[in-house]
C-alpha cells in the first residue's frame, strides 16, 4: 500500500504576533520556537502542508492571538 502523504519534508514557517506571549501562552504553543521581540512574539513552527499551518492559524484564533505576519522561513534550513 502506498501513500500520498508527506512524511518526511516539513516547511518552517514565522509567525508574528502582537503582543509579548506570557507564560501560559507560551506553555499553550509549546511544540513551537517561541521568542519575544519589542512587544512582539515570533513564533518558528514546522508544518507538513497547507492544512496544518491552516490548523495552527485557527488554534491561535481560538487563543485571542493577533497575527501581524506569516512568512515561510527560509533562514531556518
Amino acid at each position: 500500500m502506498t501513500s500520498n502523504r508527506r512524511t518526511s519534508h516539513q516547511d518552517r514557517y514565522r509567525i508574528v504576533v502582537r503582543g509579548e506571549f506570557g507564560a501560559l501562552l507560551t506553555a499553550a504553543f509549546g511544540d513551537m520556537e517561541v521568542e519575544t521581540v519589542e512587544g512582539m512574539t515570533v513564533l518558528r513552527a514546522s508544518v507538513r502542508d497547507a492544512q496544518e499551518l491552516y490548523g495552527l492559524i485557527d488554534r491561535m484564533r481560538d487563543h485571542g492571538v493577533e497575527i501581524e505576519s506569516v512568512s515561510r522561513d527560509d533562514s531556518a534550513v
